[in-house]
């Protein structure tokens, strides 16, 4: 018996790459020498703050040394500073909080990242803008009233559609 080979499956895994690869592209990057030490720390504070965004899944820690961040804990970054920008913009929090990926290059630049991360962690503001229903920017339509219907009697109908056949 001959298998086929499984489409869909490729097509998950060239999806996959393809996001992987359009994230590499368009996303801020730190790239430099990391420790692990330097990298941990901001694991612990990414761990802390997680929980802020309904993720329980817990981002493991670096054994190695890194020339750039990984791109599954890059887009954790890049969403956690995304929603740091935005609670700026809403007043929220102070603008001393905003996480600067592109220009991580050293060691005490992800540590820094880490004390952001960690206050952001642990800021009521913060949470408090995580938790507003946000407002409805488009507009609600009224809908149209619907016609009433009367009902038909079954000669009505018979007739009705007889003359619709008849033409």
């Amino acid at each position: 018996m001959k298998l086929l080979p499984d489409p869909l499956g490729q097509i998950a895994i060239n999806d996959k790459t393809a996001r992987d690869s359009q994230m590499e592209s368009i996303a801020p990057q730190a790239i430099g020498t990391f420790s692990p030490n330097a990298m941990n720390k901001l694991v612990v504070a990414w761990n802390k703050a997680s929980k802020l965004f309904g993720i329980a899944e817990t981002y493991p820690t670096f054994s190695e040394p890194q020339k750039a961040f990984p791109i599954e804990f890059t887009k954790l970054l890049v969403m956690t500073s995304k929603a740091i920008e935005d609670a700026v913009a809403a007043q929220a929090v102070s603008e001393d909080l905003l996480l600067d990926l592109p220009n991580t290059k050293k060691d005490q630049d992800v540590v820094l990242l880490a004390a952001k991360v960690e206050q952001i962690a642990k800021s009521p503001g913060f949470k408090a803008f995580l938790l507003e229903t946000p407002e409805p920017t488009e507009e609600v339509l009224e809908e149209e009233p619907k016609p009433e219907s009367t009902p038909v009697g079954d000669d009505e109908l018979m007739n009705l559609l007889a003359s619709r056949v008849s033409k």
